[in-house]
């Protein structure tokens, strides 16, 4: 314990007498910058770097990635790109076009299906066919209701 200074006297109040207040000399422009602690510390503008007010380059770009793309020419791109589009374009015109021509086939088709359909008979009629002659035979056809039909009667 003898090595420790003695504390009594180190922190002893010394006494300040005020004197009168000198303002400081005119001096340069002080400039705020950036200081430790988050902080902002005066100094004169004079000590600060010559290129310090001037905003640092940006920085470039980072080089493009090799490969084919990177090796194309981007006018040569717009034309293939170009002749890509007509080429799905006619093919699509083509795809439009060749199923006109099938619904021709297909009206066709349900045109004589339409035909066939009208010359069955509709459900719930009966068809009698008197033949008993040697001329033309009678078809009667008896619908629900009171309505009776007859084709090629003979009446002798």
């Amino acid at each position: 314990m003898d090595r420790l200074p003695d504390t009594t006297t180190a922190l002893a109040p010394t006494t300040i007498t005020p004197g009168p207040l000198e303002p400081a000399p005119a001096s340069e422009p002080m400039v705020w910058v950036p200081g430790p602690g988050n902080g902002f510390v005066a100094v004169p503008r004079s000590l600060l770097p010559a290129d310090y007010f001037t905003p640092p380059a940006p920085t470039p770009a980072p080089p493009a990635r090799g490969g084919i793309a990177a090796s194309i020419d981007p006018r040569a791109q717009v034309i293939a790109a170009g002749g890509v589009f007509a080429a799905g374009t006619g093919w699509g015109i083509g795809q439009v076009l060749s199923a006109f021509a099938g619904l021709g086939t297909a009206g066709l088709a349900a045109l004589a299906l339409a035909a066939v359909v009208a010359r069955m008979p509709r459900p719930g009629t009966t068809t009698e066919t008197d033949n008993t002659g040697g001329g033309a035979s009678t078809e009667i056809h008896v619908h629900r209701g009171a309505r009776v039909k007859a084709r090629n009667l003979n009446i002798r």
